[in-house]
């Protein structure tokens, strides 16, 4: 059996049918090109925050909204990055 289903879009799919149901889920994107976003865009445009090219900044919306108890998702093609950025992050905001 072939799966012609991209992991991203698979991903992307079941947390949008878990945001529907769920208002504390904000999905963060540094993405423009996802299709499977459309539907967070069109559907729940308030649990979906696209960051643009700003990869540190998404990592410090991210923590500010988990600190008021939201359920935070974050996507990017880039994704080795915020390990390190995330660190940076947080080591200034102290």
């Amino acid at each position: 059996m072939e799966c012609n289903i991209d992991i991203r879009d698979a991903f992307i799919g079941e947390l949008y049918n878990n945001a529907l149901n769920n208002k504390n889920i904000i999905f963060l994107s540094a993405e423009f090109g996802a299709p499977s976003l459309d539907a967070f865009r069109r559907d729940i445009p308030r649990q979906f925050i696209n960051v643009g090219i700003s990869e540190q900044n998404l990592i410090s919306v991210a923590a500010g909204l988990a600190r008021f108890g939201y359920c935070i998702d974050i996507c990017s093609i880039r994704q080795p990055w915020y390990r390190p950025s995330g660190y940076e992050a947080g080591r200034r905001a102290e």
